[in-house]
C-alpha cells in the first residue's frame, strides 16, 4: 500500500525475557530500516494440559493470531518458533510453519527443514557452561544430549566434548544419554543417574530435559547446584523461575531480533542475507551454586559497620570467584558503593541538591562496572538489606534521603521496599484508562471510540479497534474460519478519537493489518491483541506502543479492551431484544384491539380508536349501529359456521358503505358500531340508502337458503369523548330497532 516492506513477527507472551527481547530488537530494527512491523504475541503451543494446571484454560485463545496471521499476506512472517513451540519436535513445528500461508517465513531459535532460519549459535554457551563447572570442580560432568538426528543436539555436544577436553576432563561416552526432548526424558534421565553415580553436574541440551531432571533429583534427595549442577540451554522463560533457578545458555535475544528483521527486510527487497547464527553466553543461577557469595543474610549485614559489611561482602564474593581477577572485578564497584554510602549519609549530611549528586554519583557506577548486566545488578535482595543497614546506622537528619535513595533506585540493583513514584503514576493512569473504557455514552458507534480513550496516557501512541461480524466461539483444539469477516469500528491517534463511516467498516482478515487508516505516511509498529472472554472472540486490537515500556501493560489493555467489546456486544443485544420485544408489544396492543372473525375492531379496540380520532374536542360525527337480522334462526338452522359467514359479511357492507375514514367495530355478536368525522355533504338518508342498495344488490348473488339483511340506525352528532359517544350509539341503536320494526310490520301485512 505505502512501498514499505510489512514484516508480521510472531512472538510469546512478550512479558518473557525472551520474547521481549527478540520483539525490542526487532522494533529498533524497523524504525532504522523504514520497514512496518505487526508483532502477533500468542503464547505456547502444545502445554493445554500444563495452563490447565495454573488456572489459565483459555490462553489457548491468544494463538489464534498466528492463524490470523496466514491471512494477513504479510510481505515476509518471523516466526519465533523456538520458543512458541518449545514443547513441540521439529516435524510439529515444520507443520506450525506450514501452516502460515504463502508467506516467505524465517524460523528463528529453531532450525527447520524447508526454511530459512536464525539460530543461536551452540558452542559458545556450552564451552562457557563446561568453562564454569570445571573451574569450580566439578569433574564428572555428564550431557543429555538429546536425539541423535537433531542438528543443533550433534552441535551441542561437538561442544560439551572440545569444552571437557580443553579443561583437562577425559569425555567418557558412559556420561553421554541420548534422551527424547520431551517431558517424556525421565526414565532415560534415570537410567543415566543409575549408571554413573558419581555425577556432580550435568549440561542438558534444553530446559525441558533439564526440568524434568530437577523432578527426578528431587525425589531423589538430590541437592540441586550443591551436590549435582544443571545447566539448561534455551534460557526459556521458565527457567529462572524453577526452584533452584536453572543456569542455562542464553543469547542475545535482542540482536537475534535485529538480526531477523534485517533479513527479513533484504528478503522483500531481493538481497540475500546468508546469516544463520547469532552468538550465545551462559547465565549462571543456583543450580550450578552460583550466587552463594551473595547469599548474605540480614542479620548478618544489619550488625556491621561500614569496614566489617565491605570485609563480609569480599569473604562471600572470593569463596566462588574463579580467580583474583574476577574477585576484584566483582568486588571493587560494591566497595566503592559502601564507602560513598558511609561518608555521605554516615559521616556526612546531605540536602536535596546532594542527594542528586549521589544519585548521579551510584548511576555512573553501575555503568562503569558493566550497567544493568553487571556486578551490581547481583546484588538481588543484598541491595535492600544494604538500603535497611544504611537507615540504622546514618544519621536522623539524613534518614528521609536514603529512604528516597532507594525508592529511586530499585532497579540498580534489587528491588526496594519504597515504592517508586513512577509506579503510583502508572497505576493512577491504568485505573483512568480502566474507567473511561467503560463510560459508555451516547449512541452505539460512538462508544467503540470512546473505549479507546486514555490509550495514550499508558504508552498506546494508535490504536485500532475491530470486531468480528458476530462473536465466534473458538474452543481449544478448532480452528478459525479462513473468511473471516471484520468491522473496523474505531481508532485513536493519541488522545484523538474517530469512528470509521459505516460503509466502510466491513473488510476481510488482510485489510485489518493493512488499511488507509493505519498511519500510512510514516512508518509504525502495531502489536495485536485478540479480545476475547472464555470461548468466544470478538475481535482484533491493533496497538502501536511508544516503547517497549508498553509490554508490561499489553495483558491489562487486552483484559480491558475484550471486557469494553463484550460490553456493548452484550447491550447491543440487548437493545435489539428490547426493540424486538417492542414490536411484539406493539403487534400484541394492535391484535388485542382487533375481532378474530372479521379483522374490524373488537369492542375494545373500537372505543380506543374512536378516542383517539376525537382527540377530546367536540366534532360533528357520523354515527352508526347495526346489526344483521335473524341471525339465531340461521345458527340454529345450518350451524354456527354459516352464522360466522354471515358476520364477517355484516363487517364487509359497513366498510364499503361508511368508506376508509370510518372507525368499525364488532360490539358482540352481531351487533356492529361505527364512527367517522362529518364531511361535507354528508347525508344519514342517503347512508341507510346505500347500505339497503348494497345489501338488495348481494342478496341477488347470495345464492343461500336463507335471506341475508342488515339493520341499522344513523344519525349525525356532536361528540368529544366516549361518553358522548356512548350516548349517539345509544340513539343509534333505538333507530336501529326502529327499522327491525318497520320490517317486522312489513312481513306481517
Amino acid at each position: 500500500m505505502n512501498g514499505r516492506p510489512h514484516i508480521g513477527l510472531l512472538a510469546a507472551n512478550l512479558t518473557d525475557i525472551f520474547s521481549n527481547d527478540v520483539t525490542r530488537g526487532a522494533m529498533l530494527a524497523a524504525k532504522r530500516l523504514g520497514a512496518d512491523l505487526t508483532v502477533l504475541p500468542g503464547k505456547y503451543l502444545g502445554i493445554q494440559s500444563i495452563n490447565d494446571q495454573y488456572d489459565a484454560h483459555y490462553e489457548y485463545q491468544y494463538n489464534v493470531l498466528f492463524d490470523y496471521a496466514a491471512g494477513a499476506k504479510f510481505d515476509y512472517i518471523i516466526a519465533a518458533v523456538g520458543t512458541i513451540a518449545f514443547a513441540f519436535g521439529d516435524e510439529e513445528k515444520k507443520r506450525f510453519l506450514d501452516s502460515l500461508g504463502p508467506s516467505p517465513v524465517l524460523s528463528v531459535a529453531s532450525r527447520i527443514e524447508g526454511y530459512d532460519y536464525l539460530i543461536f549459535e551452540n558452542s559458545r554457551g556450552i564451552s562457557d557452561a563446561v568453562d564454569f563447572l570445571a573451574a569450580r570442580g566439578r569433574k564428572n560432568i555428564a550431557i543429555l544430549a538429546g536425539e541423535k538426528n537433531n542438528f543443533e543436539c550433534i552441535e551441542r555436544l561437538s561442544a560439551y566434548i572440545s569444552s571437557l577436553e580443553r579443561n583437562g576432563l577425559v569425555y567418557r561416552e558412559e556420561l553421554r544419554q541420548y534422551c527424547d526432548i520431551s517431558y517424556d526424558c525421565g526414565p532415560q534421565i534415570g537410567e543415566l543417574l543409575d549408571r554413573c553415580p558419581e555425577i556432580d553436574a550435568v549440561i542438558c541440551v534444553n530446559d525441558i530435559i533439564a526440568s524434568v531432571i530437577y523432578e527426578v533429583l528431587k525425589k531423589r534427595g538430590v541437592s540441586i547446584g550443591e551436590q549435582i549442577a544443571v545447566v539448561g540451554f534455551d534460557d526459556q522463560p521458565f527457567a529462572a523461575r524453577l526452584d533452584p533457578p536453572l543456569s542455562s545458555v542464553k543469547a542475545d535475544a535482542v540482536e537475534l531480533g535485529i538480526v531477523a528483521m534485517e533479513k527479513a527486510v533484504a528478503y522483500v527487497n531481493g538481497q540475500q542475507d546468508s546469516r544463520h547464527k547469532v552468538e550465545t553466553r551462559f547465565v549462571a543461577r543456583e543450580s550450578c551454586y552460583a550466587d552463594t557469595r551473595f547469599q548474605i543474610s540480614t542479620e548478618e549485614i544489619a550488625g556491621c559497620t561500614a569496614s566489617q559489611l565491605k570485609e563480609l561482602f569480599y569473604t562471600h564474593i572470593s569463596k566462588t570467584a574463579s580467580s583474583s581477577r574476577e574477585c576484584e572485578e566483582l568486588y571493587s564497584p560494591i566497595e566503592t558503593l559502601l564507602t560513598l554510602f558511609e561518608e555521605r549519609f554516615i559521616r556526612g549530611t546531605v540536602d536535596s541538591s546532594g542527594l542528586e549528586q549521589v544519585t548521579e554519583e551510584l548511576r555512573e557506577l553501575v555503568r562503569r562496572s558493566g550497567g544493568p548486566e553487571g556486578p551490581m545488578s547481583r546484588l538481588h535482595t543484598a541491595f535492600e538489606d544494604v538500603g535497611l543497614w544504611l537507615l540504622r546506622n546514618c544519621s536522623a537528619e539524613n534518614a528521609a534521603y536514603v529512604r528516597r535513595l532507594f525508592s529511586g533506585l530499585g532497579s540498580v540493583g534489587g528491588s526496594s521496599s519504597v515504592v517508586p513514584q513512577k509506579f503510583h503514576e502508572r497505576s493512577h493512569y491504568e485505573n483512568l484508562f480502566i474507567r473511561d473504557s467503560m463510560m459508555f455514552v451516547g449512541d452505539m458507534q460512538k462508544s467503540y471510540a470512546d473505549i479507546l480513550k486514555r490509550l495514550s496516557n499508558i504508552g498506546c501512541m494508535t490504536g485500532y479497534l475491530y470486531t468480528l461480524e458476530q462473536p465466534l466461539v473458538h474452543n481449544f483444539g478448532t480452528g478459525v474460519p479462513g473468511d473471516l469477516r471484520w468491522y473496523f469500528k474505531s481508532y485513536c491517534y493519541g488522545a484523538e478519537l474517530h469512528m470509521v463511516p459505516e460503509e466502510e467498516q466491513a473488510m476481510g482478515t488482510p485489510e485489518v493489518f493493512s488499511n488507509k487508516y493505519l498511519a500510512a505516511e510514516r512508518q509504525h509498529t502495531f502489536i495485536a491483541a485478540v479480545l476475547y472472554t472464555a470461548e468466544t472472540q470478538y475481535g482484533l486490537a491493533l496497538l502501536e506502543p511508544e516503547d517497549e515500556s508498553f509490554f508490561d501493560e499489553l495483558e491489562l489493555v487486552t483484559f480491558q479492551l475484550s471486557s469494553a467489546v463484550r460490553t456493548l456486544d452484550i447491550l447491543k443485544k440487548q437493545d435489539r431484544l428490547v426493540s424486538e420485544i417492542h414490536s411484539r408489544n406493539l403487534a400484541l396492543e394492535e391484535l388485542s384491539k382487533i375481532d378474530e372473525l372479521t379483522g374490524i375492531y373488537n369492542r375494545r379496540g373500537f372505543y380506543l380508536a374512536a378516542d383517539e380520532l376525537m382527540g377530546g374536542e367536540n366534532g360533528r360525527y357520523i354515527v352508526c349501529y347495526a346489526d344483521m337480522d335473524d341471525l339465531k334462526k340461521v345458527n340454529d338452522s345450518y350451524g354456527h359456521a354459516e352464522g360466522d359467514v354471515c358476520i364477517r359479511q355484516v363487517a364487509r357492507c359497513l366498510e364499503e358503505v361508511l368508506g376508509e375514514k370510518a372507525i368499525i367495530g364488532r360490539m358482540g355478536g352481531d351487533e356492529f358500531a361505527a364512527v367517522r368525522p362529518f364531511q361535507p355533504g354528508d347525508d344519514t338518508k342517503a347512508i341507510f340508502q346505500s347500505k339497503c342498495a348494497l345489501v338488495n344488490r348481494l342478496s341477488q348473488d347470495w345464492n343461500k337458503p336463507y335471506k341475508f339483511d342488515i339493520s341499522m340506525g344513523v344519525l349525525e352528532c356532536e361528540c368529544s369523548s366516549s361518553y358522548d359517544l356512548r350516548a349517539a350509539m345509544d340513539k343509534a341503536d333505538d333507530s336501529l330497532y326502529l327499522e327491525k320494526s318497520m320490517k317486522k310490520r312489513a312481513k306481517a301485512q
